[in-house]
């Protein structure tokens, strides 16, 4: 009777706990803002390898009030060394995971870096001149509805001024099936929304429009073209494109925000966004890009390398976010060096990325975004500049420079 007391006592604790267990799945399920649950759990703790930079705290604290699940965080110093932090998780279900240095994270817009790299390479190899116009870089011989198509150059594209505001006309290529890359003739009939050169709005449509210019000038298709201009030589063979509809086995569990109407895994169609936001990897490996595209010589010359990083004269650089070069926005303010920086946004993904005038990058990427993402993003990179733009890096111990 004792034994058989103690197998019913045992059961009904058994019984007990699959209820708890089954209410607090339940519970979980009914979460609208898993988001919010999640990052509130999630960044108890963090880990940094091999030690800790100076102003860890600040940036913890700010990616707190994001509301960020999971982050990475890279620096690599102007010796060389790098420094990765991780925090928060990488998914929660079946059971959580913290976030590792090696976990895969969307670049979203940080992938225009990258065709900006190969531009400046086509023009070193003189396969295209920023000058050059677009329409005959793309063979389009009818005359377009709107005659101000035939101003737009190379260097249009790269500065966001080829004439296309989204705020206006929408973005073609965040539609399901956008018309660039598959069907450029579209181009001819399109209207713009200013003259090429007169006014600076992002455009996701111009730089695909670039990496169409880039496929015919190399010969290659874009995907390919970037591994082997700029991933191969650097032995990144990690970064790789994000596919639609499905999850890398590495890749992190994104927390896009209960007001997103897209889902960044099922809706965004990945295949188009080549050139604009495709590409996925770690925060250290696009914190090696960042170095090697300024202080090293295995992507650009001396002559890209000034190209790459040029800002116009005009410029107010106290300003924030106030003048796009090539790539990047430059920020400086009295008595400190310049940092070039550049954001990126998806359902579900937060990137920025800087990288300094001594050679110093910071790269963070997060698996959330608010609907409203720029405020946010714009006071972490002016916390970073003012982390970062003096070398403070205390080491304690040494590691080892990049590409030892």
């Amino acid at each position: 009777m004792g034994a058989m007391g103690a197998m019913g006592a045992k059961s009904w604790r058994l019984t007990l706990l699959c209820t708890l267990l089954l209410i607090l799945v339940l519970c979980w399920m009914q979460v609208r803002n898993k988001r919010q649950l999640v990052s509130y759990v999630s960044h108890g703790k963090h880990y940094c390898e091999p030690f800790e930079p100076k102003g860890l705290g600040e940036i913890h604290s700010l990616v707190y009030q994001m509301r960020l699940p999971g982050v990475q965080m890279a620096y690599i110093s102007p010796g060389g060394e790098l420094v990765q932090c991780n925090f928060g998780w990488s998914r929660h279900f079946p059971w959580p995971r913290p976030v590792e240095s090696h976990d895969r994270f969307r670049y979203a817009s940080l992938t225009k870096i990258l065709v900006s790299i190969v531009t400046m390479q086509a023009q070193e190899k003189g396969l295209l001149h920023f000058e050059g116009r677009l329409v005959e870089k793309l063979s389009l011989s009818i005359s377009p509805k709107d005659k101000r198509v035939m101003e737009i150059t190379i260097d249009h594209l790269l500065r966001h001024v080829g004439g296309f505001d989204r705020t206006f006309s929408g973005d073609p290529m965040l539609q399901t099936s956008p018309w660039c890359p598959g069907r450029v003739e579209q181009l001819l009939t399109t209207t713009l929304d200013h003259s090429p050169g007169a006014y600076y709005s992002y455009s996701n449509l111009g730089y695909c429009l670039l990496g169409i210019v880039l496929e015919r000038d190399f010969g290659k298709p874009l995907v390919s073209l970037l591994r082997t201009q700029v991933l191969d030589p650097l032995g990144l063979e990690e970064i790789r494109p994000l596919v639609q509809g499905e999850r890398l086995l590495d890749e992190v569990e994104d927390y896009p925000d209960p007001a997103e109407v897209v889902d960044s895994v099922r809706d965004i169609a990945y295949a188009n966004l080549a050139a604009v936001g495709a590409w996925s990897g770690s925060a250290a490996d696009f914190a090696r890009i960042l170095y090697a595209a300024r202080r090293g010589d295995a992507l650009l010359d001396n002559h890209g390398r000034t190209a790459l990083f040029a800002t116009d004269e005009t410029c107010d650089l106290s300003r924030w976010r106030s003048c796009r070069g090539y790539a990047f926005y430059p920020y400086q303010l009295a008595g400190r060096q310049r940092m070039y920086w550049c954001d990126g946004s998806l359902p579900g993904s937060t990137a920025f990325a800087a990288v300094f005038a001594d050679g110093s990058a910071f790269v963070l990427l997060g698996s959330s975004r608010d609907l409203d993402w720029m405020p946010a993003t714009d006071k972490l990179g002016q916390v970073v500049y003012e982390i970062f733009a003096e070398e403070r890096l205390e080491t304690g111990k040494k590691s080892k420079p990049i590409g030892d």
